[in-house]
């Protein structure tokens, strides 16, 4: 009498395949599906779980059982690289995506006035004030954010832009401090193609995010980044934040090697796109753990880390263009930021567009006609456009809230 209906059992298996089973990467959760729950062994031990779920799934024998079956096999044992679950996926009703591929993993995490941010309870995640602001997360072996979280720098999540103006992280539970104030935030995936943006406009800072994930590389640019708060002093976009994990090497503008910026760590490259500077930290960071969890009182830990960033000037208004090449040594990155395979077309207020190949992704943030390489988008209205082979896919926006005239 207690059993599900085949229209309620249907809706469980499409989360689960299409969504949580997604999230999962090397027989761990991505960090940033865990929720407010990123405390010791949450990702390998959330993986688990969603283990146990599809195997109960597979039990009742409903047709398509099997492949829940594999789920568990592949979440359990993830030296077993063919997981079978490739391609993007952007789901509207959370403002977040993943993007997977048989190497590497990548999920971006954003919120808008339809959605809250983050969670915290019981005196959980009480850092998590930009944990929702933009992160872009990259995962190939797994362990790049293995237990890393008390000794996180939590105004540096990965992919965010962040402010600093000279107070504790704000920790307000209500509704209204954890949204961001705009609508202007979504995604298209289409294909092997997935193109997000968000506005950010939240406590006297504003930005225009938007990534392009491909088969190969994720180009991510920001625009019309500025402060209204005099208190905000510093103005960071955060490329990556991870355990160090053997020697960074840079390159570029900067050095005899010429070229764009560039860094390697652990496996992937950083390609400055419009030539500003990457900053790099190799410091040992410290942090206590009761922060993430009260749990663990007093418990303080410390490691090496390895960060990069930009920074901008909270007196202008500023911006930023970036490559992510995974699964790359610094060979390849070299040659990436000596001659790069992408084209920013433009980065700016009205709209942010890249061309790569015959592929050409631009979210118009303002109604009007934008010139792009040999093409011309007439946009009535913002929308998120992927030319590609003749076609052309548009996907509408909410206006913006915040960008200037």
């Amino acid at each position: 009498p207690y059993m599900f209906s085949d229209a309620q059992c249907a809706v469980i298996e499409k989360l689960m395949r299409e969504g949580i089973c997604r999230s999962i990467w090397r027989g761990v959760m991505d960090p940033s599906f865990c929720g407010r729950q990123v405390f010791i062994d949450s990702g390998p031990g959330k993986a688990s779980s969603a283990a146990v779920a599809v195997e109960n799934i597979a039990a009742l024998k409903r047709p398509g059982h099997r492949v829940f079956r594999r789920f568990a096999k592949r979440i359990l044992e993830p030296e077993n690289r063919s997981d079978g679950l490739r391609g993007p996926r952007y789901y509207d009703r959370s403002d977040c995506g993943i993007y997977r591929t048989a190497t590497w993993y990548a999920s971006i995490r954003m919120h808008s006035d339809r959605t809250i941010g983050f969670e915290f309870t019981n005196r959980e995640n009480t850092l998590a004030n930009f944990s929702a602001d933009g992160a872009l997360l990259f995962m190939q072996h797994g362990r790049e954010y293995d237990n890393i979280f008390a000794h996180w720098d939590w105004r540096m999540v990965p992919g965010t832009t962040a402010y600093d103006d000279g107070a504790p992280l704000k920790c307000d539970n209500s509704v209204e401090a954890r949204k961001n104030r705009s609508g202007h935030v979504g995604g298209l995936a289409s294909g092997d193609v997935l193109c997000t943006t968000m506005e950010i406009e939240r406590d006297g800072l504003h930005a225009l995010k938007s990534a392009f994930f491909f088969g190969d590389l994720v180009v991510a640019l920001g625009a019309d980044i500025r402060s209204s708060d005099a208190r905000i002093f510093r103005i960071t976009t955060a490329l990556d934040q991870t355990h160090l994990a053997g020697p960074v090497t840079r390159g570029g503008a900067t050095e005899t090697s010429g070229g764009l910026p560039w860094v390697h760590h652990d496996g992937r490259g950083y390609v400055s796109l419009d030539g500003a500077p990457i900053a790099v930290s190799t410091e040992i960071q410290e942090g206590k753990w009761d922060l993430i969890d009260p749990f663990y009182r007093d418990r303080t830990q410390r490691g090496p880390v390895f960060k990069c960033w930009f920074g901008h000037d909270p007196a202008r208004t500023g911006g930023y263009a970036y490559a992510f090449l995974p699964c790359c040594d610094a060979k390849r990155t070299e040659r990436f930021a000596r001659n790069p395979s992408v084209r920013i077309l433009r980065n700016d207020a009205g709209c942010q567009a890249v061309e790569y190949g015959k592929i050409c992704c631009a979210v118009v943030h303002r109604a009007g006609e934008y010139r792009l390489g040999g093409r011309t988008i007439t946009a009535p209205e913002p929308a998120i456009y992927l030319l590609r082979g003749g076609r052309t896919e548009v996907r509408s926006l909410p206006p913006l809230n915040g960008a200037a005239d």
